[in-house]
């Protein structure tokens, strides 16, 4: 048998089903202990925020802030991405290192992964070295980076308000990345102060335009705009007059519509991926089947989204729909829900507070599906 045909073999048969088990019990985990983590990356990254406004010397401005994996950090076993600032002449001069942030509530799934393999690849270690089994399981870290980011990604719903980031110096347009050193990076958030608020209304109004990924919206009037179908994947919308809005089978993972005006907006069956929308006003909205789970295939592993949770804590949803809607982990504490309809939506590990199973009707088995905050 050829190494090449070795090789496929030894994924088969130990590689991937090592991969599937890393990978399922990472999601599980962090569905399960998201509020932790979150509350623990946050404080990590507003103390590097803190770091970099003290750092930052007179007449600097950030224009990128990069978490940077170093694969020298992973091959001994350090799981920490490394903060670099830069400004716009980034390309002609290298970024300030800042400071670490743990990534070990991710890569500790990888550790656990390299060790299985090395545990169970003993009949090939004659064909390959540990050095060469070592650059097969790389191969696969861009799955835990994958999760890595969608995790920040959604963490830059508090970072960006704390006062840490307000005092740092910024250009016209920052934007916060991710990925290995010296390799194109994945996109976190982007935050421009200068903004064409009419050229971004005309494109939504001319249909034109249907990809509006980390757009910087915030403020914006949509009111009673067609946008059916648009991909807002972490776009900022907060605090913007979206009243009446048609936002029917669009992309909205991610999307932050805090403090929003959203009456008589229609969601319908949009993906909703950790969208936030506390604090905004949906009252009448619809969400009739609106979604918050899909998977993807990477080779032969079926990844789901990093988790699904939605916020809409402390928003108005009266008479809001959420007929047929499919809704994991979503968060409806403190939220007005006088009047909205829940007739067949799916409920699984959504959260209540005790006094809001007052304002609705579920049936006994969307309670069963529930999760019920008895602090609130």
């Amino acid at each position: 048998m050829k190494k090449e045909e070795k090789l496929k073999k030894w994924e088969k048969e130990v590689m991937f089903p090592a991969l599937n088990q890393a990978v399922s019990t990472m999601e599980k985990a962090l569905q399960r202990d998201i509020e932790q983590i979150l509350e623990e990356v946050c404080s990590n990254i507003e103390e590097l925020f803190n770091q970099a406004v003290k750092q930052q010397k007179e007449g600097q401005r950030a224009a990128y802030m990069i978490f940077h994996l170093m694969r020298r950090d992973i091959l001994k076993g350090i799981y920490q991405y490394r903060l670099f600032v830069y400004d716009k002449s980034w390309y002609l001069k290298r970024g300030e290192e800042i400071g670490v942030l743990n990534s070990r509530f991710i890569y500790d799934y990888y550790d656990a992964f390299w060790k299985e393999i090395l545990m169970k690849s003993g009949v090939y270690t004659s064909v390959f070295s540990v050095a060469e089994l070592e650059f097969f399981a790389m191969r696969q870290l861009e799955i835990f980076h994958y999760y890595f980011i969608e995790v920040l990604r959604y963490a830059m719903n508090r970072v960006t308000e704390g006062e840490a980031y307000y005092k740092l110096k910024k250009e016209e347009k920052l934007e916060l990345q991710s990925g290995a050193y010296y390799e194109a990076c994945d996109k976190l958030y982007q935050q421009e102060t200068e903004k064409d608020y009419g050229k971004w209304k005309r494109q939504f109004l001319n249909g034109e335009e249907k990809k509006f990924c980390f757009a910087d919206l915030k403020g914006i009037d949509l009111k009673g705009v067609s946008a059916v179908g648009v991909d807002l994947r972490y776009a900022d919308l907060r605090k913007s007059n979206l009243q009446g809005i048609d936002l029917e089978s669009s992309i909205l993972q991610g999307t932050r519509f805090q403090r929003a005006n959203l009456k008589q907006a229609n969601f319908e069956k949009a993906i909703l991926n950790y969208a936030c929308f506390e604090y905004a006003d949906l009252q009448g909205a619809c969400f009739d089947k609106a979604v918050t789970a899909f998977d993807t295939m990477f080779y032969t592993i079926k990844m789901q989204s990093a988790y699904q949770k939605i916020s809409f804590r402390k928003s108005c949803l009266k008479e809001a729909s959420f007929r047929g809607a499919n809704l994991r982990y979503v968060d409806f504490r403190e939220a007005d829900l006088e009047g909205a309809d829940f007739t067949e939506a799916f409920l699984e590990q959504s959260i209540f507070s005790q006094n809001q199973l007052e304002q609705i009707v579920l049936t006994n088995e969307q309670k069963q599906q529930i999760r019920i905050d008895s602090c609130l």
